[in-house]
Parts: structure tokens; sequence; C-alpha cells
């Protein structure tokens, strides 16, 4: 049985014309060297490096996370606890609650 020209995988296919007529294209063979922006600065992206004691965005995921706790915490509340046997790593066996008790 032949196979169809259009199926065959092992056929070189052109890129599509829009990629060819496009200033984007990919250039195989080729690798990036320069950025269209500021961003690339020395061949690093974004410039050097700098370690910052205590930077302002850590607050800012302190306050989130912070917040996601507090609304995990009133819908744990609202749970109905029961009564659970917590078994520990050694093999002892504790009572708790649940939602409330932590081994």
């Amino acid at each position: 049985m032949e196979r169809s020209p259009e199926l065959d995988p092992t056929e070189v296919v052109s890129p599509a014309p829009h990629q060819a007529e496009s200033k984007h294209a990919r250039v195989d063979g080729k690798r990036t060297k320069a950025a269209t922006g500021e961003s690339v600065q020395d061949g690093k992206l974004g410039g050097d490096w700098k370690f910052q004691k205590n930077p302002s965005f850590l607050k800012d995921r302190v306050d989130y996370f912070d917040s996601l706790l507090k609304v995990q915490i009133e819908n744990y509340s609202k749970l109905p606890a029961q009564k659970i046997k917590i078994t520990l790593p050694d093999g002892a066996v504790k009572e708790g609650e649940s939602f409330k008790t932590s081994p």
C-alpha cells in the first residue's frame, strides 16, 4: 500500500506561507544574540542580578498568603469536628479531633 505524499512523515515540509514572509520567521541554525527591548543587558536577561535585603515584593506575598490562610481557617472551623485516631510513625495511637488536631 502506498502512502499519500501529504501524510508522509519523512517528507520535509517548507514553512507555512505566512511564516516565510514574516520578518519574525525563525531562521534555522541561528540563536538569538540580541533583544529588541531593553530587558537584555550584556547577554543577561534583566541585567545584573543584585541581592536586596527585604525586597518590597515579599510583603505583598506574605499579605496574600495571610489572606488565604485566614479564609482556610474560617472554612475549616465551619466543618464538623469528629473524634479520630492518629497513628504516629513509632506506632503510638493518639486521640484527636478532625480539622483541629495534627500529629
